[in-house]
């Protein structure tokens, strides 16, 4: 124990020993393991992956961390819908892993004959009868992947995105590991996030730039000074919430109604507040990770050419294909940006997104910063600014000028200008449980946008699989007469009317094709005169 130190009654690790430990933490799990513990694992298993520069692995690590307990309950659920199924299937679970091992170490014909005179003359009857145990057919991938084991790997995780509908923008936003999480309660610990992993799982230019799903880590709860912290604040706003709708039930006077009114508008204005805090002072220009493909695939083209030209004529000669990939998503989200939110943005890429080996090379540290840094953003602006004249021969300023000219063509130019209003395939967001309560579909940058949740990627690919025949251009087709009811909550709608009753349950799936048929009858009927609201 010669890293022990016995006056601190502390441990240093070395790094060697430190990933040994974590290698052996995060891959001796049992098959249904603790949730918690599961998941960060995989993230810290996801920024050793993120530092070496593996994005393939961090998304696939940070994919894996998503909803554990959920998931584990999913695997428990499915494998008791098994049993209730098939009464044999516990004997045959358990001799299925004895016979693969068998299969896997094979004996000599010699030991085989020993053992079989070893055993009794009845052994042909005990093999026949064994047999009839035996599970012959292996459950398909998106039931595997499913269960925690082997099969859930960086291959098979990039086969289950090339699999899933084209169309298709899959983002993941994960809280980082907080140690804090097995000391502190969770109304604690909760608030200490400042920065998030942004992962694109699927992406319009990722194929283009010849990348794998990646990902971006950004500040997050930024927030001026004077103002409370943007955790803070929207779990202060939702308390009040929650309170304000118990104390409806006891309200019998116009002057208690007209409170409740009041402090609902009060309510929406501050989260009102929060969204704009989201959008203008925390993401910024990162929210351009968050859009969905274009369906006009030249505007597409027509971006890439920009970002190309830009770094032909400026001699951006050791520009990464990741850095490519982050300038193209942000010069096609220009026209919903500010300036500044642009400006900020690209000088983050450039500087804290190349090649990390060149910026060791030519990095003269200051007194505040060290060659031993984990990753780029831990250098300060002065000594990363310092790295990218070395490297690209012109200054960052420079950088920032080429790359915002470029964003003022997109964005007051008349060629592009259908790319505010473009029309765009659905995007879905997988979120972590720390994150998800911010209302992130309601960011400006999503508007013009289908949004939806999964809890992780493997719900996803398990639905998908299910329902495939039913999804088309990305969207699952269901009839339009289903319905029952409507959600209002924009007060936009104004007619009340019955529908016929369902005949039977329909899976939860058809919700938003529910939902679609259900306006298309508000519609008719408005024009025929016969709503009643």
């Amino acid at each position: 124990m010669e890293d022990f130190d016995v006056f601190t009654d502390e441990i240093k690790f070395t790094k060697p020993l430190y990933k040994n430990i974590l290698h052996k933490y995060a891959y001796d799990i049992p098959a249904t393991p603790n949730g918690p513990n599961y998941q960060s694992s995989r993230k810290l298993l996801a920024e050793e992956s993120l530092a070496s520069g593996d994005d393939a692995g961090c998304a696939f690590y940070l994919s894996e961390a998503m909803s554990a307990t959920l998931r584990t309950m999913a695997v428990y659920r499915d494998e008791q819908q098994k049993l209730a199924q098939d009464k044999l299937r516990k004997i045959t679970s358990f001799i299925k892993p004895v016979k693969d091992l068998i299969d896997a170490n094979p004996i000599s014909k010699t030991e085989e004959k020993l053992l079989l005179d070893f055993f009794s003359n009845d052994t042909d009857d005990i093999t026949d009868i064994l047999n009839t145990f035996e599970i012959n057919e292996e459950p398909p991938l998106h039931r595997r992947y499913l269960n925690f084991g082997s099969v859930n790997n960086v291959d098979n995780f990039q086969k289950i995105l090339s699999e899933i509908p084209k169309e298709w923008t899959v983002i993941q936003l994960t809280a980082p590991y907080n140690p804090n999480e097995n000391l502190k309660p969770l109304e604690e610990y909760r608030t200490e996030i400042n920065s998030i992993y942004l992962s694109l799982f699927t992406n319009d230019y990722l194929e283009d730039c010849g990348l794998p799903p990646i990902t971006v880590n950004i500040p997050a709860n930024v927030h001026k000074e004077g103002e409370d912290p943007l955790f803070k604040e929207l779990y202060s706003l939702l308390g009040e919430n929650y309170k304000t709708i118990d104390n409806a039930q006891f309200l019998n006077n116009k002057r208690l109604v007209q409170n409740y009114w009041n402090k609902r508008e009060d309510i929406d204005l501050r989260m009102k507040s929060v969204i704009n805090v989201m959008d203008k002072e925390w993401l910024g220009g990162w929210g351009s990770l968050l859009t969905g493909k274009l369906v006009d695939k030249d505007l597409k083209q027509k971006v890439i050419q920009l970002v190309d030209n830009t770094i032909t004529d400026w001699g951006f000669i050791k520009l990464t294909k990741k850095q490519k990939f982050l300038l193209c998503n942000l010069i096609e989200s220009c026209p919903t940006l500010s300036s500044q939110q642009i400006k900020s943005c690209i000088r983050r890429i450039l500087t804290e997104h190349g090649n990390t080996e060149d910026i060791r090379k030519v990095l003269k540290c200051c007194e505040n910063c060290t060659k031993e840094f984990k990753f780029t953003n831990e250098l300060c602006l002065k000594c990363l600014s310092k790295c990218f004249e070395s490297i690209h021969n012109f200054t960052l300023v420079d950088g920032i000028k080429a790359f915002s000219a470029t964003a003022n063509l997109v964005k007051d130019g008349d060629e592009l200008s259908a790319l505010k209003k473009a029309k765009r395939h659905p995007v879905i967001l997988i979120v972590d449980e720390l994150l998800d309560t911010f209302p992130w579909e309601t960011l400006p940058i999503l508007n013009h946008h289908p949004v939806s949740r999964m809890e992780n990627i493997h719900f996803l690919y398990y639905l998908y699989k299910i329902h495939e025949k039913q999804i088309v251009d990305g969207h699952f087709v269901a009839k339009c007469d289903v319905g029952r009811y409507v959600i209002n909550p924009g007060n936009l709608l104004h007619f009340a009317f019955d529908l016929e009753p369902l005949e039977e349950p329909r899976p939860h799936g058809e919700a938003d094709a529910i939902i679609r048929g259900v306006l298309v009858q508000v519609v008719e009927r408005s024009h025929r005169g016969d709503s009643h609201s």
